[in-house]
Protein backbone atom coordinates (compact mmCIF):
# COMPACT_ATOMS: atom_id res chain seq x y z
CA UNK A 1 0.00 0.00 0.00
CA UNK A 2 2.80 2.40 0.97
CA UNK A 3 4.77 1.68 -2.20
CA UNK A 4 1.67 2.43 -4.31
CA UNK A 5 1.38 5.83 -2.58
CA UNK A 6 5.07 6.52 -3.14
CA UNK A 7 4.78 5.52 -6.81
CA UNK A 8 1.64 7.64 -7.15
CA UNK A 9 3.36 10.65 -5.54
CA UNK A 10 6.44 10.14 -7.73
CA UNK A 11 4.26 9.92 -10.84
CA UNK A 12 2.35 13.07 -9.86
CA UNK A 13 5.62 14.86 -9.21
CA UNK A 14 7.01 13.75 -12.57
CA UNK A 15 3.83 14.82 -14.36
CA UNK A 16 3.97 18.17 -12.59
CA UNK A 17 7.56 18.73 -13.72
CA UNK A 18 6.65 17.71 -17.27
CA UNK A 19 3.66 20.07 -17.25
CA UNK A 20 5.87 22.93 -16.09
CA UNK A 21 8.38 22.08 -18.79
CA UNK A 22 5.70 22.11 -21.48
CA UNK A 23 4.35 25.38 -20.11
CA UNK A 24 7.85 26.89 -20.11
CA UNK A 25 8.42 25.78 -23.70
CA UNK A 26 5.11 27.33 -24.69
CA UNK A 27 6.05 30.59 -23.02
CA UNK A 28 9.47 30.55 -24.64
CA UNK A 29 7.86 29.95 -28.02
CA UNK A 30 5.74 33.06 -27.49
CA UNK A 31 8.61 35.33 -26.48
CA UNK A 32 9.85 36.28 -29.93
CA UNK A 33 6.35 37.31 -31.02
CA UNK A 34 5.87 39.24 -27.79
CA UNK A 35 9.22 40.96 -28.21
CA UNK A 36 8.24 42.01 -31.74
CA UNK A 37 4.92 43.34 -30.45
CA UNK A 38 6.61 45.39 -27.73
CA UNK A 39 9.19 46.76 -30.16
CA UNK A 40 6.41 47.82 -32.53
CA UNK A 41 4.57 49.66 -29.75
CA UNK A 42 7.51 51.56 -28.30
CA UNK A 43 8.08 54.72 -30.32
CA UNK A 44 11.64 55.73 -31.01
CA UNK A 45 11.35 58.30 -33.78
CA UNK A 46 10.66 61.44 -31.71
CA UNK A 47 11.00 62.98 -28.31
CA UNK A 48 8.05 64.76 -26.75
CA UNK A 49 7.80 67.72 -24.42
CA UNK A 50 4.39 68.48 -22.95
CA UNK A 51 2.83 71.51 -21.32
CA UNK A 52 -0.62 72.12 -19.90
CA UNK A 53 -1.91 75.46 -18.70
CA UNK A 54 -5.31 76.37 -17.34
CA UNK A 55 -7.17 78.85 -19.53
CA UNK A 56 -9.69 79.23 -16.71
CA UNK A 57 -8.12 78.36 -13.33
CA UNK A 58 -10.25 75.87 -11.44
CA UNK A 59 -9.50 74.72 -7.88
CA UNK A 60 -11.29 71.42 -8.58
CA UNK A 61 -9.01 70.58 -11.49
CA UNK A 62 -5.64 72.40 -11.39
CA UNK A 63 -3.34 72.50 -14.40
CA UNK A 64 -0.93 70.10 -12.64
CA UNK A 65 -3.57 67.36 -12.80
CA UNK A 66 -4.05 67.89 -16.54
CA UNK A 67 -0.27 67.90 -17.03
CA UNK A 68 0.04 64.63 -15.12
CA UNK A 69 -2.69 63.10 -17.31
CA UNK A 70 -0.92 64.24 -20.49
CA UNK A 71 2.39 62.82 -19.23
CA UNK A 72 0.82 59.45 -18.44
CA UNK A 73 -0.44 59.27 -22.04
CA UNK A 74 2.95 60.24 -23.46
CA UNK A 75 3.41 56.95 -25.33
CA UNK A 76 0.01 57.33 -26.99
CA UNK A 77 0.98 60.80 -28.23
CA UNK A 78 4.32 59.49 -29.51
CA UNK A 79 2.50 56.64 -31.22
CA UNK A 80 0.46 59.25 -33.13
CA UNK A 81 3.71 60.70 -34.47
CA UNK A 82 5.18 57.30 -35.33
CA UNK A 83 2.12 56.22 -37.29
CA UNK A 84 2.16 59.42 -39.33
CA UNK A 85 5.91 59.08 -39.88
CA UNK A 86 5.38 55.72 -41.56
CA UNK A 87 3.06 57.32 -44.10
CA UNK A 88 5.12 60.54 -44.41
CA UNK A 89 8.85 59.81 -43.92
CA UNK A 90 9.76 63.48 -44.33
CA UNK A 91 7.73 64.48 -41.25
CA UNK A 92 9.78 66.90 -39.18
CA UNK A 93 9.60 68.51 -35.76
CA UNK A 94 6.94 70.87 -34.52
CA UNK A 95 4.34 71.77 -31.92
CA UNK A 96 0.65 71.04 -31.66
CA UNK A 97 -1.51 73.16 -29.35
CA UNK A 98 -4.98 72.03 -28.35
CA UNK A 99 -7.81 73.67 -26.51
CA UNK A 100 -9.39 71.19 -24.10
CA UNK A 101 -12.63 71.55 -22.16
CA UNK A 102 -13.21 69.14 -19.29
CA UNK A 103 -16.92 68.79 -18.57
CA UNK A 104 -18.40 69.09 -15.10
CA UNK A 105 -18.50 65.31 -14.71
CA UNK A 106 -14.79 64.83 -15.43
CA UNK A 107 -14.98 63.71 -19.06
CA UNK A 108 -12.90 65.54 -21.65
CA UNK A 109 -15.87 66.87 -23.57
CA UNK A 110 -14.12 68.75 -26.35
CA UNK A 111 -10.61 69.00 -27.69
CA UNK A 112 -9.61 70.91 -30.78
CA UNK A 113 -6.35 71.88 -32.43
CA UNK A 114 -5.64 75.59 -32.07
CA UNK A 115 -2.17 75.53 -33.68
CA UNK A 116 -0.50 72.82 -35.76
CA UNK A 117 3.20 73.46 -36.22
CA UNK A 118 3.79 69.96 -37.57
CA UNK A 119 1.52 70.45 -40.54
CA UNK A 120 0.40 66.83 -40.48
CA UNK A 121 -3.29 66.48 -39.73
CA UNK A 122 -2.93 62.76 -39.03
CA UNK A 123 -0.83 63.52 -35.91
CA UNK A 124 -3.09 66.28 -34.63
CA UNK A 125 -6.29 64.26 -35.19
CA UNK A 126 -4.77 61.32 -33.34
CA UNK A 127 -3.65 63.58 -30.46
CA UNK A 128 -7.19 64.99 -30.20
CA UNK A 129 -8.57 61.44 -29.95
CA UNK A 130 -6.12 60.67 -27.14
CA UNK A 131 -7.19 63.78 -25.21
CA UNK A 132 -10.88 63.04 -25.77
CA UNK A 133 -10.32 59.79 -23.89
CA UNK A 134 -9.22 61.58 -20.71
CA UNK A 135 -11.41 61.04 -17.62
CA UNK A 136 -10.91 62.87 -14.34
CA UNK A 137 -12.31 61.54 -11.10
CA UNK A 138 -13.39 63.63 -9.35
CA UNK A 139 -14.14 66.08 -12.12
CA UNK A 140 -14.59 69.82 -11.81
CA UNK A 141 -17.95 71.23 -10.70
CA UNK A 142 -17.98 73.54 -13.73
CA UNK A 143 -16.34 73.07 -17.14
CA UNK A 144 -12.59 73.72 -17.02
CA UNK A 145 -10.57 74.96 -19.99
CA UNK A 146 -6.94 74.10 -20.69
CA UNK A 147 -4.34 74.54 -23.37
CA UNK A 148 -2.22 71.47 -24.00
CA UNK A 149 0.98 71.80 -26.04
CA UNK A 150 2.88 68.87 -27.49
CA UNK A 151 6.35 69.56 -28.91
CA UNK A 152 7.64 66.75 -31.11
CA UNK A 153 11.34 66.67 -31.91
CA UNK A 154 12.29 64.24 -34.67
CA UNK A 155 15.06 61.82 -33.72
CA UNK A 156 17.11 60.71 -36.70
CA UNK A 157 18.60 57.21 -36.51
CA UNK A 158 22.35 57.05 -36.19
CA UNK A 159 24.17 55.72 -39.22
CA UNK A 160 27.04 53.35 -38.63
CA UNK A 161 29.79 53.86 -41.22
CA UNK A 162 31.49 50.63 -42.19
Amino acid sequence: MRSARVRSAALASTLGVLALGVLALGVLALLPARARAVRAVLPTSATLEVEATAATPDPDLPAEVMLRMVRTRRLAFLRCYDLALRAHPSLGSGEIAMGVVVAAGGASSTASVTRDGLGEREVSDCAVRVVQGFRFNPGPRAPARFEVRLRYERVRPHSNPR
